[in-house]
């Protein structure tokens, strides 16, 4: 018969929440001004790598 006993540290955590609507933007885009995250997400659609991930992400 075996026996295994295991011994691990505790490891301590946190839950931190995200205000969604304030989340991912760069520090110099201020989530509260509609125009400038249309600035930003138009930035973001131009770019060739975002839209080559969205590709193969939709197609799967």
């Amino acid at each position: 018969m075996y026996f295994l006993f295991i011994n691990t540290d505790c490891a301590t955590t946190e839950a931190h929440g995200v205000f969604h609507k304030e989340g991912g933007w760069p520090g110099d885009v201020n989530p509260q001004e509609a125009d400038q995250t249309a600035r930003y997400r138009k930035n973001i659609e131009k770019d060739e790598a975002y839209s080559r991930y969205c590709s193969t992400t939709w197609t799967r």
